[in-house]
C-alpha cells in the first residue's frame, strides 16, 4: 500500500521528537501492526486476558526479537495493545 502512496518523506507529528520515515518505515510500522495484533491472538488463544500482565509479557516475547530495539518499544507496548484490542472491536482507543 505504502508504494502506492506518492511521498518520499513522512513527517510524524505524534512522535518526541519528531521524526521522519521513508516508504520502508511506513512498511515497518504496518508489519509491526499486524504483527502486534497476530501476537495478541496467541495470547488470547492461550487464554490470557486481554490487557492483563501476562498477555503483555507474552506480546512483548514474541515481538521484542523483531521490535525490541525499535525507540520506545518497551514504554508503548501496553498502550499499543490497547489500542489494537480497542480497535479491532471497533472503538476508538480513545474512548474506552
Amino acid at each position: 500500500m505504502e508504494d502506492a502512496l506518492d511521498f518520499d518523506v513522512i513527517v510524524s507529528g505524534h512522535a518526541t521528537p519528531q521524526m521522519s520515515g521513508t516508504k520502508q518505515d511506513v512498511g515497518a510500522q504496518r508489519r509491526y501492526y499486524g504483527d502486534l495484533s497476530d501476537a495478541i491472538a496467541t495470547a488470547r488463544a492461550a487464554g490470557l486476558a486481554d490487557g492483563s500482565p501476562a498477555m503483555t509479557m507474552l506480546v512483548r516475547s514474541l515481538l521484542h526479537p523483531k521490535y525490541g530495539e525499535w525507540r520506545r518499544f518497551d514504554e508503548f507496548l501496553a498502550l499499543n495493545i490497547e489500542g489494537m484490542i480497542a480497535w479491532r472491536a471497533g472503538k476508538s482507543p480513545a474512548a474506552h
